[in-house]
């Protein structure tokens, strides 16, 4: 069973990557999820769902719409 945090995607990004990261969140709120967009001083973007970091937001995307239709 989900936990109250697997609904929920946190997004941080550096100042450079916030278009990414705008269209990163757009992408997962259409998918019924709720986002969190946090600036870092990190470089890039970072993804986190259920738990579970992402450097690359493009691998994130593999596992969090793969758990989301697999289980089901």
């Amino acid at each position: 069973m989900a936990g109250p945090a697997d609904g929920e995607v946190v997004i941080t990004y550096s100042p450079h990557a916030r278009r990414r990261a705008e269209a990163l969140a757009w992408f997962f709120q259409r998918l019924g999820l709720k986002v969190v967009m946090r600036e870092a001083g990190d470089e890039g973007v970072s993804v986190r769902y259920a738990g579970v970091w992402w450097g690359d937001p493009d691998e994130a995307i593999r596992h969090i719409v793969s758990r989301l239709y697999s289980s089901g």
